[in-house]
């Protein structure tokens, strides 16, 4: 297990107490990522950047998520964080090129981590 760091105890409080689709920036082993809260409990991470070209953050302002997909508004393509497939808001399967790494991630006592097996 490697523990995600966040800029602030805000930003983790706020991943903490907000509603699924809440979504915050955090860093593990070195690599950076959107910490997503998941529809129905839990939380999953993904790739900081979008895949599509790589500079627009999930996490930022320009992203949005309902905590069962993530979205890029450059471009409106949407990853379901079940499964990484591109889909779009209605869970259909689109010819969207590649998909994203889904990691499931663990928090205790408000602290996350991402499993490294």
């Amino acid at each position: 297990m490697v523990t995600i760091s966040f800029a602030s105890d805000a930003e983790r409080n706020r991943l903490l107490e907000g509603d699924p689709g809440t979504r915050v920036a955090g860093t593990s082993g070195g690599e950076s990522y959107t910490v997503v809260k998941a529809n129905g409990g839990g939380y999953v991470a993904v790739n900081r950047m979008c895949p599509h070209l790589g500079r627009i953050e999930f996490s930022g302002e320009r992203g949005s998520s309902n905590g069962e997909w993530i979205k890029c508004s450059l471009h409106t393509q949407t990853w379901s964080l079940k499964t990484g497939e591109g889909v779009d808001q209605y869970d259909r399967a689109l010819p969207i090129e590649g998909s994203i790494k889904v990691l499931q991630v663990l928090e205790c006592d408000g602290e996350f981590s991402i499993s490294t097996d």
